[in-house]
């Protein structure tokens, strides 16, 4: 264990189950941690935490050292369940019916 409490093999994102792959800042983060905002860090450690199979499978391979295609196919499935946790989106302008479609407006006082 580190001075900060995290296991040196450990994700350094608070309770996260997932081994620390990427070096970032001088910690180690998993796949699913390394890209995202510490704003997200605890919505994505909960997906990660509903998942606890697919994460144990993504220990044990890396444990056993598995080969490359199989730790990436087993993480790509995390990776896919949390990549949409703290993006935003524009929100469509196309075929909106918005002020420039309006009636112009006339109070009683323009008349």
């Amino acid at each position: 264990m580190t001075t900060d409490g995290v296991m040196g093999e450990s994700c350094a994102a608070y309770g996260c189950p997932m081994l620390g792959s990427f070096g970032v800042s001088g910690k180690w983060f998993c796949c699913c941690h390394f890209r995202g905002s510490a704003a997200s860090n605890d919505a994505i450690t909960a997906v990660l935490n509903q998942h606890a199979a697919i994460v144990d499978r993504v220990k044990l391979l890396r444990r056993e050292g598995a080969g490359y295609a199989a730790i990436l196919a087993a993480e790509n499935q995390l990776i896919e369940l949390t990549r949409e946790i703290g993006r935003q989106y524009d929100i469509p302008a196309g075929g909106v019916t918005g002020p420039t479609h309006a009636e112009p407006h006339f109070s009683e006082t323009d008349a």
